[in-house]
């Protein structure tokens, strides 16, 4: 890609912009997640692979993003400012199979690795002090009907009905069984 990648003037693309600028800012990152995915790469001779930080900003984007891996790799063909997001070269997309074993190489220690220092990075830039953690714990509509206590009162007739049929079948099947063998009726 040559020059700075361009972003689109909306939300998303400032929010990507930015996103960018402090994951550049942290070049070492990329080389911690390059050590892990590298430790299992076999010399097969086959295409290149992902880079540390193509690995990191794909594996950035799809938790942002609350995508599947699928929906990741279609995005990542679809999108232009995706693409330049995860630093992908024009001419290539990974599969949803490469976006998922990329990521799962990288040790669980190396994820907190780099927690801490994105943390760092924002208590140096006074925005964050590490000591609190925030959740979005927003409520949102959903289209479920609320129960009403007729349905729920009919919900527990249905079962205990059910259940008292099963009681009754199984008392039944007791006591029609034929003695066992080598017992007297």
């Amino acid at each position: 890609m040559l020059g700075p990648p361009l972003w689109p003037e909306h939300e998303l693309g400032r929010e990507l912009a930015e996103t960018s600028r402090i994951l550049d800012e942290c070049p070492e990152i990329c080389e911690w997640i390059m050590d892990d995915v590298c430790d299992s790469v076999e010399e097969s001779g086959g295409a290149g692979g992902m880079t540390g930080e193509q690995v990191l900003r794909c594996g950035v984007l799809k938790q942002w993003q609350s995508l599947s891996y699928r929906k990741l790799a279609f995005h990542l063909s679809d999108s232009i400012s995706f693409r330049r997001f995860c630093r992908l070269p024009p001419n290539w997309t990974p599969s949803s199979s490469c976006l998922q074993a990329n990521p799962s190489k990288v040790r669980a220690q190396t994820w907190r690795r780099v927690n801490a220092r994105l943390v760092l990075w924002a208590k140096d830039q006074k925005l964050e002090d590490g000591r609190r953690v925030r959740e979005d714990a927003t409520a949102v509509a959903v289209p479920i009907a609320e129960p009403e206590h007729s349905q729920m009162l009919s919900a527990c007739v249905r079962v205990g009905t059910r259940l008292l049929k099963d009681a009754v079948r199984a008392r039944r099947g007791a006591l029609q069984r034929p003695p066992a063998a080598g017992q007297k009726a």
